[in-house]
């Protein structure tokens, strides 16, 4: 080829042909080593890809088998499932379902299910053999304390990243950067809220309503310092009893204007009592603005509550209207003959969301944890959370996505 360029060519026609016939040889030949190298690296690729190993995810859910079961044969009276395992149990199937949604999407996931509940070693022996399998995350439903700090403990020890799921708690937590506490904590409700009323009534007169309580006075507090601004809220801060006269409640209310009523309890009960109150009086129009326990509140559905605008905050915003939750109901309704709870939509998300994260990212999947690429419902967004200025590693990171739920009449109006 070389030789040919630099041979003496023609001074004629053929001149040209000679020329264009040699540089198209040499893009002949740059054409197919090119194609040469690139099956070399998507065989390189392929192969590479193909001796990875599958990723490991241990799900730890509160399921309570060794108390419904002896062996196989169910060993509990009657025929209904008693209701402390019914949280676990709706965890599982959401869980379930989506490890038949990763599998369809031929994703690299080997799933273990634990129960957190089970006799014999507890929590502790459970995460001895979650070592043992050297799983690459953790998806946790807890449901109290105690266990959170053993699982948070073992996580930081072992590096493995752990999803809480449902705990809406930062109790025992510190020092680790491993722990994802998806279901926010009262702190950063609070807060939301806080920026809420700000965006929202900034010129109203809101109506703070709080009760005697330890965790009623620590909401109270943070609201407080929160309302030290360059421009506070307008708040009248009213403390009731369980037993309220309703007659007490309606006197602070003015019944020319829309009233702007904060729950700052949660208190399912207070809260419900609020509502069916100004409900009865039709005098009076209010939005009463209440906490994230109220998103299970069926009460609320009820004609005694109807007439008063509610809102409440979530980070888990369910409306069952969505395309992708309504397929989910219909999938639960033909294989349980029921209806889901949120712990079911939980148990999905958490499994398929951060599942396709891990694959992903693989050891890198706590730097990547915000990314939406594999949203199902909801939007995570999380933050490092330090809770003294002394802390030099994050003692864990939080979802700080809050969404607020408006209702009126048992329907939902926006959700903002």
């Amino acid at each position: 080829m070389i030789s040919a360029v630099n041979r003496p060519l023609p001074l004629n026609g053929n001149r040209h042909i000679i020329c264009t016939t040699v540089i198209m040889k040499k893009i002949a030949l740059h054409a197919v080593l090119f194609h040469c190298c690139l099956l070399l690296f998507f065989v390189s690729r392929a192969q590479t890809e193909a001796i990875q190993p599958k990723q490991k995810v241990a799900v730890l859910a509160p399921l309570y088998l060794d108390s419904a079961f002896d062996g196989s044969s169910y060993k509990l009276s009657g025929n209904n499932i008693p209701r402390y395992i019914l949280p676990g149990l709706d965890f599982y199937h959401g869980i379930m379902d989506a490890v038949d949604s990763l599998k369809q999407d031929d994703a690299s996931v080997d799933v273990f299910i634990y129960d957190t509940k089970r006799k014999g070693g507890g929590i502790a022996a459970v995460l001895k053999e979650v070592k043992a399998e050297n799983a690459g995350l953790i998806i946790a439903a807890f449901n109290n304390a105690g266990e959170q700090k053993i699982v948070s403990d073992f996580s930081l020890n072992e590096n493995i990243p752990v999803i809480s799921a449902t705990y809406p708690n930062d109790a025992n937590l510190s020092g680790n950067p491993f722990f994802v506490v998806v279901n926010s904590t009262i702190n950063t409700h609070v807060s939301a809220l806080y920026n809420y009323l700000q965006q929202n009534y900034s010129k109203s007169k809101i109506i703070y309503l709080t009760k005697p309580g330890a965790f009623e006075t620590r909401i109270k507090n943070q609201f407080a310092s929160l309302n030290k601004k360059i421009k506070p809220l307008s708040l009248k801060t009213v403390s009731l009893t369980d037993n309220f006269e309703p007659g007490y409640l309606l006197s602070l209310l003015d019944s020319t204007r829309q009233n702007v009523v904060v729950c700052g309890s949660l208190s399912e009960s207070f809260g419900v009592n609020i509502v069916r109150t100004i409900s009865a009086a039709k005098s009076y129009k209010a939005t009463v603005i209440g906490a994230p326990t109220w998103e299970s509140q069926e009460a609320f559905d009820n004609p005694d509550c109807f007439g008063v605008e509610i809102v409440y905050s979530t980070p888990y915003n369910y409306s069952r209207k969505d395309k992708i939750e309504a397929g989910l109901i219909n999938d639960y309704r033909a294989q349980h003959f029921g209806r889901p709870s949120d712990m079911y939509f939980k148990g999905f998300e958490c499994m398929y969301h951060f599942s396709k994260l891990l694959v992903k990212h693989r050891t890198n999947l706590l730097n990547n944890i915000s990314e939406p690429s594999f949203k199902v419902m909801n939007e995570f967004y999380f933050e490092p959370v330090r809770l003294t200025e002394q802390s030099f590693a994050p003692d864990y990171l939080e979802n700080k996505k809050i969404y607020f739920v408006k209702k009126q009449d048992g329907v939902t109006k926006s959700v903002n």
